[in-house]
């Protein structure tokens, strides 16, 4: 599913540079906050792009950076997302007039919501129902 999101996000961007509308050029995509068109969304864009490549980069070099290094770069994931979808929702421009690009955008913010919310219930999550199981099969042990 990454690969997939990476080969559109490629598509997305490519287009964007070709489309004469927009007028960006390659330093747009990688560095914030520069584009003539829009800078401010476009730029949230870079940012998201460029904590991506952080992201893949870091991935690749994992065995060869210490593991609180990884893992903070890897946080930065968690900013990357809200960035694209601003991004998305004020660059959109005519599409997100439409209906069909407003329902796209607001059932990927809900999708994601609802997922943070699921996560964050530790009672629920695989990990925690284990330990609990684990903590009853210890308990039983014990009374014997």
């Amino acid at each position: 599913m990454s690969l997939v999101a990476l080969v559109f996000l490629v598509v997305h961007i490519a287009s964007a540079l070709v489309d004469g509308y927009v007028g960006l050029n390659l330093l747009d995509v990688f560095v914030p906050f520069g584009a003539d068109y829009s800078p401010l969304w476009i730029g949230f864009g870079a940012v998201a792009v460029d904590l991506l490549l952080a992201v893949g980069v870091s991935s690749l070099l994992r065995s060869r950076i210490p593991r609180p290094v990884w893992r903070g770069i890897h946080l930065t994931a968690y900013a990357m997302w809200p960035l694209a979808v601003l991004h998305t929702a004020f660059t959109a421009g005519g599409d997100m007039a439409s209906l069909w690009m407003q329902l796209v955008v607001a059932a990927n913010v809900v999708a994601v919501v609802a997922a943070a919310l699921r996560w964050r219930r530790r009672d629920q999550h695989p990990d925690a129902l284990a330990r609990r199981a684990g903590d009853l099969r210890h308990l039983a042990g014990n009374v014997r």
